[in-house]
């Protein structure tokens, strides 16, 4: 209980008792003209600037006119009865059979009728079918590992005809291009989910976690109260229905941790502005089971990663303080590791340069690749004599992206093999 006399008690019970509050992560100015909250109880400045928080929660409003840091969320949630509303709501409305029955032995997949909404963008209000047994097999996927965009299957597509095995424990499901898709990224305990209008939320991995779950139950449910299926005849396709019902089981256990090996990658960046994370993000979306962390918070054990992708912006041929800390502390480790190493900056032919500079040699033979994949340039987040400096070089004063997908995907893909 906080003390009745704490310092950042402002009579905010009048207006903020039993509200309704979402979480928000990154925070996303509103406007040109407003690009910053403060928490309604220490005033603690909230925006996607360096120094200041990042994400908060705030209330449910169309204006969401009241902000709430973490750690005030903490001290004063139960006194103020907050309820959360999530930023992903996953429903079913309706199971049936392709022919629109309730039964069908001869019918392996599983459709419905589905309420999605992220964030404010509703994907569908339950008015489509799709082939849920196949969405809920990918989602259940998705709660250990990425799920890209429109290039891993849809999680909601129109129907899936057929599957077939493509590796021991692997299979994939054949179906038309249309569906409802977005895309999800672990970051540490936490999961963000991209649509392809590109609205974000960030929601912890527990919570996903639930939902996708009860998904899944529902349709776990559903299949035991249906007659027996027929037997499948064409071997390739049995086995392939073997590992999707033998995976489904093992991603619903709630004991399951596929952390007992080694990630596939982790992306640890160091950035001023931004767009480092940026680049890292984007290189997660090509990299199955990669997750992404910020060198300023404490770092994950190395120890359960075999691939580590390193990155930090340029400043005036120099990579940040926490990247040269982190290097100073795990350069013998990294030399155990597949090494990636990718910098930010404006300064375009000047990769080879900087990466000599700023990094030893025994880990530039140990990398498997490096690559110099551009910057942003944003005067909203620039000191003056940066924006000075921008429009001599460029002749430009305004926003300015360098940030070549091509590479990225180029740098990914020789990750991943």
């Amino acid at each position: 209980m906080v003390p009745k006399d704490d310092w950042r008690r402002m009579g905010q019970e009048t207006y903020l008792m039993d509200a309704e509050l979402q979480y928000i992560a990154p925070y996303i100015p509103r406007s040109e003209t407003w690009e910053h909250e403060h928490c309604e109880f220490c005033t603690g400045k909230i925006s996607p600037y360096d120094g200041d928080l990042h994400n908060a929660y705030c209330t449910t409003d169309e204006k969401r006119s009241h902000w709430i840091c973490p750690a005030c969320f903490d001290d004063f949630k139960n006194e103020f009865k907050w309820t959360i509303q999530t930023g992903f709501e996953l429903k079913i409305l309706d199971l049936h059979w392709a022919t629109g029955g309730k039964d069908n032995p001869e019918d392996q997949c599983l459709h419905g009728n589905v309420f999605v909404r992220i964030g404010d963008e509703i994907l569908d209000e339950g008015t489509d079918s799709w082939t849920v047994s196949a969405g809920a097999y990918r989602m259940l996927e998705s709660v250990y590992s990425n799920h890209r965009l429109r290039a891993d299957g849809d999680f909601l597509p129109c129907c899936g005809f057929s599957m077939f095995q493509d590796e021991r424990d692997k299979i994939t499901i054949m179906g038309c291009s249309n569906g409802i898709d977005w895309s999800v990224t672990h970051e540490g305990g936490m999961v963000r989910l991209i649509t392809g209008a590109n609205t974000q939320v960030t929601i912890p991995l527990a919570e996903y976690k639930n939902i996708i779950f009860a998904f899944a139950d529902t349709i776990t449910s559903f299949y035991e109260t249906c007659s027996p299926k027929t037997p499948i005849t064409e071997a390739y396709e049995c086995n392939a229905h073997q590992i999707f019902w033998s995976n489904w089981e093992k991603w619903r256990d709630e004991n399951y941790n596929q952390r007992s090996t080694p990630m596939q990658t982790v992306i640890l960046y160091a950035t001023k502005h931004g767009a480092t994370q940026e680049i890292a993000r984007r290189i997660a979306t090509h990299i199955n089971g990669a997750t992404i962390h910020d060198l300023k918070h404490p770092i994950p054990a190395l120890a359960d990663y075999d691939c580590v992708i390193l990155g930090s912006s340029l400043y005036a041929g120099s990579i940040r303080k926490e990247a040269k800390t982190f290097l100073s502390q795990h350069a013998d480790e990294l030399q155990s590791k597949t090494l990636g190493l990718f910098l930010s900056g404006m300064e375009t032919g000047e990769g080879e340069k900087a990466f000599a500079a700023n990094f030893p040699p025994a880990l530039l033979q140990t990398a498997k690749a490096t690559s110099l994949l551009g910057g942003i340039f944003d005067p909203k987040k620039a000191g003056a004599m940066a924006r000075l400096i921008m429009k001599a070089v460029t002749k430009q004063s305004g926003y300015v992206s360098t940030l070549d997908d091509e590479k990225i995907k180029r740098f990914a893909a020789l990750m991943s093999r």
